[in-house]
């Protein structure tokens, strides 16, 4: 379970993928435009599950942010993640995260998801 406490930041970009991606999981990416929010102190208050609520409501609105600025160049999104001081960092393409929505649970949250492959204890 990740700690909420312990984020310090979220960055994420629409991006364009221009290389095919390497043996150690590398591609060369061009952002378009980038939505960050530094967490503010006690801004995960309450209950577990009214952290997780928070969390998922926060990146979904910063996705929707992007969104507005959409040029359909884009074909990935970057999420950066400052967890406990260290960085991590992931992309995936549009349409995986579109195909985790339309063929994965019916509940399941596509960008929360990714949010939890990309933040490692």
């Amino acid at each position: 379970m990740i700690d909420v406490n312990k984020l310090k930041s979220i960055k994420m970009s629409l991006m364009k993928m221009n290389s095919n991606v390497d043996k150690k999981g590398l591609a060369d990416y061009t952002k378009f435009s980038t939505a960050s929010f530094t967490i503010p102190e006690n801004f995960f208050e309450g209950s577990e599950e009214a952290k997780e609520l928070r969390l998922r409501g926060l990146i979904g609105a910063m996705y929707v942010d992007l969104l507005n600025n959409l040029n359909f160049k884009e074909d990935s999104l970057g999420m950066w993640v400052d967890y406990n001081g260290v960085e991590f960092e992931n992309a995936l393409l549009l349409k995986t995260l579109k195909d985790m929505e339309d063929y994965g649970p019916e509940d399941v949250d596509a960008l929360y998801e990714m949010f939890k492959m990309t933040v490692a204890e």
